[in-house]
C-alpha cells in the first residue's frame, strides 16, 4: 500500500505505526491510539487484525467493543482525519481453521466490517479483491501460496498488489 501511495501522490508523507500480529484487545489495552494521535495524521489506514483476534480466541462482541473503542478514540481525538480500514489478504491455511468458538478469521473480519459500517468508515476490500482477481486470472487459491499455505508466493504477491490497487482505486472513485 505504501508503494501505491508513493507512486500516486506527490506531497504525502507516510508514517508507520505498525503493531504486527496485535489483536484488537492488545491494541486497546496498550492504548496504541496515543501514538497515532500524537502523529496528527490526515489519513489513517488501519489494517483489520482479524487473524490475530481469531488466534486470541476472543468473542465477536469483544472484537466489536475493542475496535469500536479504538476507532471512537481516533475519531474523537482527530475529527478531521479520515480513517480507512483495510481487509487482510486471504490466509489459505486459516480459511477453514476454526477456533474454540467455531469462528475463522473471516468471521472477525466481517464483524470489523460491521463496526466500520456502523461508524460510516470506509473499508478497502483487499480480501474480496484478491479472491476475485485470482479467479479472473484462472488461479486456484492454493497456487498463490508457499507450501505453508500462509505465506504468499511470487504470484500471490502480484495478485495482492493488484488487489490493493483495485481496492484503493474503487474507494477513491467513490
Amino acid at each position: 500500500m505504501n508503494n501505491y501511495i508513493a507512486e500516486h501522490t506527490d506531497e504525502l508523507e507516510v508514517q508507520n505505526a505498525v503493531y504486527p500480529e496485535s489483536d484488537t484487545y492488545e491494541l486497546y489495552i496498550e492504548q496504541t491510539t496515543t501514538n497515532v494521535v500524537a502523529m496528527e495524521p490526515d489519513i489513517i489506514v488501519y489494517r483489520m487484525p482479524a487473524l490475530a483476534d481469531k488466534v486470541r480466541d476472543i468473542g465477536l462482541s469483544e472484537t466489536n467493543d475493542y475496535l469500536s473503542s479504538i476507532l471512537t478514540t481516533l475519531m474523537d481525538s482527530l475529527p478531521d482525519t479520515e480513517i480507512i480500514l483495510v481487509e487482510p489478504e486471504p490466509v489459505l491455511s486459516e480459511m477453514e481453521n476454526l477456533n474454540s468458538r467455531s469462528l475463522d478469521y473471516r468471521s472477525y473480519m466481517n464483524e470489523m466490517k460491521e463496526v466500520a459500517n456502523d461508524m460510516e468508515i470506509q473499508v478497502i476490500s483487499t480480501h474480496e479483491q484478491f479472491i476475485n482477481i485470482a479467479e479472473e486470472e484462472g488461479f486456484e487459491l492454493a497456487e498463490l501460496y508457499k507450501e505453508d499455505e500462509t505465506s504468499l508466493n511470487e504470484n500471490g504477491l502480484i495478485i495482492l498488489q493488484q488487489a490493493i490497487e483495485r481496492g484503493l482505486t474503487t474507494k477513491t472513485e467513490e
